[in-house]
């Protein structure tokens, strides 16, 4: 729920709040040792990350997330490198 609400108020603009809700999605998947929760937090920072220029942050954050979508079998994984490949891009290219 948090996590979707971060969604939410990253497209409504309002990017603190998201990284609130992100963070907090976060520590409580972490907690419960939701694997994939984890996963799409991290993926949604990311993207979060991207939107506020930090890059080389967004690298990690994605990286991160692919590697457990790929431990999960996710099909997740496949959007995940996607957007890896696009801020490798983007970080070459600046």
């Amino acid at each position: 729920m948090l996590l979707s609400l971060g969604v939410l108020a990253q497209a409504t603009g309002d990017l603190d709040e998201a990284r609130c809700l992100y963070k907090e999605s976060l520590k409580i998947f972490q907690e419960l040792g939701d694997k994939d929760g984890v996963a799409r937090s991290l993926a949604q920072t990311a993207l979060l990350e991207e939107t506020e220029g930090n890059l080389a942050r967004a690298l990690d954050l994605i990286r991160q997330a692919k590697t457990l979508f790929i431990e999960l079998g996710s099909p997740a994984a496949a959007q995940a490198q996607k957007v890896r490949e696009r801020l490798e891009k983007s970080t070459q290219d600046g």
